[in-house]
């Protein structure tokens, strides 16, 4: 990740402050605390439990205590959890789903009060619904092509049923919403699996919860109990097998998985030793297997039974380099492409089935430093020498891979004309891509989903569309607000600081900048004076109400580097005097003078 903020965008998420979808309490496995001849359903609370609570405050108001709750962050956190905690001490397993069951049906008894799912009374979806947020996933139904999946890494699953014209959340109640990759049976389109924990690399990233399957289109999803173990913390692609219902193959931090029969079992591959990253069957031929790992890449030409390393016969360099990502010509069983993190960007293929390699690309610059990262690649179904790759942008090539056309440009993403955001994970074509005139595809990246109508001849400012759509998943790593809620700013995961002013609704919020925004802070006596910040804690500072920054880090020796300031660094702003901030690197920094 590159410090300057013109050449970067993203880095991974440190911490998710802010992110659509009720995440609930957590849930610790403990046994459940109320008896089986409880006259209340285990996890819920009875009627005169609250009559007694409400009593109880009552009581210290009158007796002058302060029924707020502690103001010590430590020991707030400690009242708020043992506020929800059952007789005793912990928080039931399974509880936060019940209480969800038994409201909803109070819901049904008093709509006009119980108008707030999961117990929220009162909250309103304040947005963004105009900005995108990262995904990894994206899953388009064979025949409804109008239904598409996406998977946000920390925002859950998302469904649209238009194409994209507006979103809606699935898995809100998951118990990990780290979605990395979702795949569909191709038998029965209705049965979805989703993979959680974002690993690329030495497990960097948020750690996920195993595998969920749905069967019911993605209405509820079910942990499958075979993955809840350490070696599926971080499972970073699936691959379903494109016949065989219930046979896929897993990446995980640990190497290759497999199950045969839908995820009840795994047996480890063991012949893929490291960290995996991609995995694909060839479409037409599965007894073909492409897989990429965190330094090389193996294939299969025996259904999985072994695997060949693809520089074991001296053709390709030793794959030690970075991560691989991997692709089939689908049209010719015989060419294999992998895009490798190396020289910034290197793309090889083979013409053989594997047996040789060649070096097609190299030195272009397509990946930057961050192919670790962002790396993804995709060859045309029917021309086995046209691929798109993306980096950090997206570029074209019409003879396989030896020369690339840039079709992308994520600066203009958010200042226009119109391009695609930055940080390239997922290249997905319409299921009808090639017949008659489709050209659709569309791109999964830190800004969400956009698409092109023509793959073609889309180019960096023109052809591109952005379907975010209220698609909720902005990760944000710090916010703030002015007292009266005039304005709200936040910092965010690769999309900058976020303005919202009521009067500009959920559709109106206002990026001024790009890359990544990190804490925030508003001045509470004048509101046009706000802050945010780049990463390693170059605060910046705008005095026109979030119109525009400039920088605000004079003097601060810790700023731009990852010895002397975390990626994302803490400032604050004091209570009492709003021209006097702190910082955090690796040493305490103050201004008194704004």
């Amino acid at each position: 990740m590159n410090t300057n903020r013109r050449l970067l965008t993203s880095g991974l998420s440190v911490v998710v402050l802010l992110t659509i979808g009720f995440l609930g309490l957590e849930e610790i496995d403990k046994p459940d605390p109320f008896p089986s001849n409880s006259d209340m359903t285990p996890g819920l609370v009875r009627s005169q439990d609250v009559i007694d609570s409400k009593i109880h405050r009552k009581e210290m108001k009158l007796a002058g205590e302060d029924t707020n709750g502690p103001k010590n962050p430590r020991d707030r956190a400690a009242w708020e959890y043992e506020m929800r905690t059952g007789p005793d001490g912990t928080i039931p397993h399974g509880a936060l789903m019940r209480a969800k069951n038994q409201f909803d049906q109070l819901a049904k008894q008093q709509p006009v009060i119980h108008d707030k799912d999961g117990g929220i009374q009162g909250w309103e979806w304040l947005g963004p619904g105009n900005i995108g947020g990262r995904i990894r996933a994206i899953a388009i139904h064979p025949t409804n092509h109008n239904t598409i999946w996406i998977g946000g890494v920390s925002g859950g699953i998302w469904k649209t049923i238009d194409g994209g014209g507006s979103w809606f959340p699935l898995a809100d109640f998951m118990a990990n919403l780290a979605v990395t990759f979702i795949v569909l049976d191709p038998n029965h389109p209705t049965t979805l699996y989703a993979s959680t924990g974002e690993g690329v690399l030495a497990h960097v990233g948020l750690r996920g919860a195993g595998i969920f399957k749905s069967t019911n289109g993605g209405l509820s999803w079910t942990q499958l109990a075979s993955t809840t173990g350490s070696n599926f913390y971080w499972v970073n692609r699936l691959a379903h097998h494109p016949t065989d219902s219930g046979h896929l193959l897993a990446t995980t931090g640990l190497g290759l998985f497999e199950t045969l029969d839908s995820g009840a079992t795994w047996t480890k591959l063991n012949d893929i030793p490291i960290e995996a990253t991609d995995v694909r069957f060839h479409p037409s031929d599965p007894s073909l297997i492409l897989v990429g790992t965190a330094a090389r890449a193996y294939y299969s030409n025996d259904s999985g039974a072994t695997f060949t390393r693809v520089d074991d016969d001296g053709s390709a360099p030793y794959f030690a380099a970075g991560r691989c990502e991997v692709a089939f010509a689908p049209s010719d069983v015989n060419t294999f492409y992998v895009a490798l993190d190396s020289d910034k960007g290197e793309i090889w293929r083979s013409t053989d089935g594997g047996a040789t390699w060649d070096l097609r690309n190299t030195g272009t610059n397509y990946m930057g430093s961050q192919g670790w990262y962002d790396n993804a690649i995709w060859v045309h179904p029917t021309d086995p020498d046209f691929i798109v790759v993306g980096g950090i942008d997206l570029w074209r090539s019409t003879d396989g891979g030896t020369t690339l056309t840039k079709i992308s440009d994520w600066h203009n993403y958010h200042a226009g004309p119109f391009s695609a955001h930055a940080d390239q994970h997922a290249i997905i074509p319409h299921p009808n891509f090639g017949i008659g005139e489709n050209e659709i595809v569309y791109i999964g990246n830190d800004g969400g989903i956009q698409v092109t109508n023509d793959i073609f001849s889309v180019s960096l400012y023109d052809g591109w569309v952005n379907l975010a759509n209220n698609l909720g998943i902005t990760q944000f790593y710090g916010g703030a607000c002015a007292p009266d809620g005039s304005v709200i700013i936040g910092g965010t995961q690769d999309n900058d600081h976020l303005r919202y002013r009521p009067a500009d609704g959920v559709q109106g919020w206002y990026q001024a900048q790009y890359g990544d925004g990190g804490f925030a802070a508003v001045n509470y006596n004048n509101p046009a004076v706000m802050y945010s910040e780049y990463v390693y804690l170059k605060i910046e500072k705008s005095t026109d109400g979030g119109e525009t920054y400039s920088n605000s880090y004079s003097g601060i020796t810790d700023t731009g580097s990852r010895t002397t300031a975390l990626f994302i660094a803490p400032f604050v702003m004091d209570p009492v005097n709003p021209d006097i901030l702190y910082a955090g690197g690796s040493s305490i920094w103050k201004t008194t003078d704004a």
